[in-house]
């Protein structure tokens, strides 16, 4: 599991950015998913039995990581990583609309299970739609944000988001699996209140 240090300075910087305001370009889809815009380095933590957390797995937050989560543990993992980081989720339909500035949409894919290097796994991905956005957009480590899919097609609907990633010998697709809006928990209160 991720330190506290590490938990308190993500809960910290995470709020709704467009991706214009987007900072550090090594975040991977999930950090940016979540709009967590710190340097990967800041959110990696070796633990006293060298074990190292990275910020960017789905579960490490919430202690649910694991290389082989089948689809419904990656789900469950993402939902508790958000708690832990204060943000509420709530299952929305793939079309539905942001309403408040500060919410957004992430919508979450996962691949078939497959084999590689040090035993099964699956991969997740993440596409990201904030408030007044037309278009879907994601992005991969080290890579620009984008908002067009693999056949370079806009994102308007999770459901028609093409993604693959190629490893040796193996083509992997990302199945849409459902989206979600997210709002920090301070900023509903102040909806709320």
């Amino acid at each position: 599991m991720l330190s506290d240090e590490i938990i308190s300075l993500m809960k910290k910087s995470i709020r709704p950015k467009n991706k214009e305001e987007w900072v550090n370009l090594d975040v991977n889809c999930f950090l940016y998913a979540i709009n967590c815009d710190l340097p990967t380095k800041s959110v990696l933590y070796v633990d006293n039995e060298l074990k190292k957390h990275c910020a960017w797995n789905v579960g490490e937050v919430s202690d649910n990581f694991k290389k082989d989560n089948p689809k419904e543990k990656i789900k469950y993992a993402f939902l508790e990583d958000c708690k832990r980081l204060d943000i509420n989720v709530k299952k929305v339909s793939e079309d539905y609309e942001p309403l408040l500035k500060d919410e957004w949409l992430v919508a979450l894919y996962c691949t078939d299970p497959f084999y590689y290097l040090d035993g099964k796994q699956i991969d997740f991905h993440f596409i990201k739609k904030n408030f007044n956005d037309k278009t879907w957009t994601h992005k991969f480590p080290s890579c620009n944000i984008i908002s067009v899919d693999d056949e370079n097609k806009p994102i308007t609907l999770p459901s028609n988001f093409i993604c693959h990633a190629s490893l040796p010998n193996c083509l992997l697709k990302y199945k849409y699996i459902d989206t979600y809006r997210l709002i920090r928990k301070k900023d509903l209160v102040k909806k709320l209140d």
